[in-house]
């Protein structure tokens, strides 16, 4: 961060976080919707439960491989042109979905799609660290951009919603991103980037992959893994877990609310982290930190929304 000097204007800062703010939004509405498009395609395409994951499983696993094989582009092309290169092919990509009409093609453009965010991705991320003037706005931002990739995880299973209750096939979700990333392109083209100024590390595969023997950089990750894992379990597979709910009506609505104001409520946790953090961080309380308090809260709430579930599906099998 201390190797980056800003060639441009306060505007240009502003430009460049509201666009990444942006495109973590935008993906989000794909990646996270998927919970609401496997029970559709499981009847659609008589698909079993393993075959369905697989909506979830190929573009998540597709942004894993693309982090790490073309990570380096960030360094090596610059930040600028890997950000359009991973937008460009997410957009070109969102509309085939609307010509798409079998299982096969949609799993194709599902791992091109997560190739593409796994691309922008790592320039988005690369770019917030040239705009961050020390490890304290680094933290802020990533909050806040965490807090609008949940405003996305909420936007696009309620566009879905909408597009079904209305007879339209969910392959336009991706027609409406593919439109929202176009005019991301427009701004990221637009926009002026910082300059980096001193010496460089030398990026490649070869030094991506040492990483991994970076005993912090390996228990950071495997805390993501261990935690988006549990993620899942609600967000995507709850949707498909309710469909098999045959009990009272009222009861039934009552439990998607709950889930729903879970939703809303684990992303409005986020944006209270960054608002604390500010204001202790301004009192001087710079050793306090409200983020393991918010962070347990969620858990315990996360465990206890679960557990009902749980219990209904094991009486079910049995």
């Amino acid at each position: 961060m201390n190797a980056t000097q800003s060639s441009g204007s306060g505007h240009s800062i502003t430009a460049i976080r509201w666009l990444t703010f942006l495109m973590f939004t935008m993906f989000a509405m794909t990646t996270d919707s998927v919970g609401v498009i496997i029970p559709v395609i499981l009847k659609d395409f008589h698909l079993s439960m393993m075959a369905a994951g697989s909506f979830h499983y190929a573009p998540m696993t597709a942004i894993g491989i693309a982090a790490i094989l073309f990570g380096f582009m960030a360094v090596r092309l610059g930040r600028k042109p890997t950000i359009l290169i991973g937008l460009s092919l997410f957009a070109l990509n969102s509309y085939l979905f609307a010509v798409g009409n079998s299982f096969a093609l949609f799993l194709v453009l599902l791992i091109i799609s997560g190739i593409s965010i796994g691309i922008f991705k790592t320039g988005a991320l690369a770019l917030i660290g040239d705009i961050s003037r020390s490890t304290v706005d680094h933290t802020s931002t990533m909050n806040t951009v965490e807090g609008f990739f949940g405003v996305g995880a909420i936007i696009g299973p309620a566009i879905v919603a909408l597009l079904l209750s209305q007879g339209v096939s969910w392959k336009y979700l991706y027609v409406i991103a593919g439109t929202l990333c176009m005019i991301l392109i427009l701004i990221a083209a637009l926009t002026k980037y910082p300059k980096r100024t001193g010496e460089q590390t030398p990026m490649n595969l070869g030094h991506t992959l040492k990483m991994t023997c970076n005993p912090f950089a390996f228990s950071f990750s495997m805390g993501i893994f261990l935690y988006v894992g549990v993620e899942t379990a609600i967000y995507v597979w709850m949707p498909t877990l309710l469909t098999g709910y045959s009990g009272p009506k009222l009861l039934m609505w009552r439990r998607r609310m709950r889930f729903r104001f879970f939703s809303c409520c684990a992303q409005v946790d986020v944006f209270l982290v960054h608002w604390f953090s500010d204001i202790f961080r301004g009192r001087g309380c710079s050793r306090f930190s409200p983020e393991p308090f918010f962070s347990a809260l969620q858990a315990r709430c996360s465990a206890r929304r679960m557990w009902p579930w749980c219990c209904y599906r094991y009486r079910d099998s049995s």
